[in-house]
């Protein structure tokens, strides 16, 4: 079906909102609908919401966030984009000029204890690997076409707030 769909979302010169929350989408089955984002030139508003879109969509879309040029509001909140997609995704934004509003809430995986069971908060202590804020931070002050960028309740850590808050203060449109 989402094979028919990117097809289709290739082709399609009218569609301008397009909600595809909760459809149970993963990696492999967002992959057409992320490709297709390279040639369409109507779709205005994606939701995406509650699926299970990982760090590899994340990278597909990325390069799709690159060349698109109509897309203007993006719900990925609660999906499994951890610190690395969010690095790909941040990268596309770098470039981007059309994206208004982004949603990313609800995303990241919680750490794990020593027997693998999520625990309920970070510990203080940041790893040297999470640097989904850096990235996000670099797309903040290159991109100056977001307006509304919602990282709520995510497991990606606030591990460079100053770079984070030069970058806002750089941006005057968020």
């Amino acid at each position: 079906a989402s094979i028919a769909l990117g097809k289709a979302l290739t082709v399609n010169r009218t569609l301008v909102d397009l909600n595809l929350h909760r459809n149970k989408l993963n990696d492999e089955t967002a992959k057409p609908i992320f490709e297709a984002l390279k040639y369409n030139v109507s779709l205005v508003k994606l939701n995406l919401e509650f699926n299970g879109i990982g760090n590899k969509g994340a990278k597909i879309l990325s390069a799709a966030l690159k060349v698109n040029t109509t897309l203007k509001e993006f719900d990925l909140a609660d999906n499994d984009i951890e610190t690395e997609g969010i690095n790909h995704i941040s990268l596309g934004l770098e470039v981007n000029k059309t994206i208004t509003h982004l949603y990313l809430t609800g995303n990241g995986a919680p750490e794990n204890d020593e027997n693998g069971n999520p625990i309920a908060s970070l510990p203080d202590t940041p790893r040297e690997d999470d640097k989904g804020d850096y990235f996000l931070a670099d797309a903040i002050r290159l991109n100056k076409s977001i307006v509304r960028l919602d990282v709520g309740e995510n497991f990606i850590r606030l591990n460079h707030p100053i770079k984070v808050c030069k970058a806002l203060k750089y941006n005057k449109a968020i």
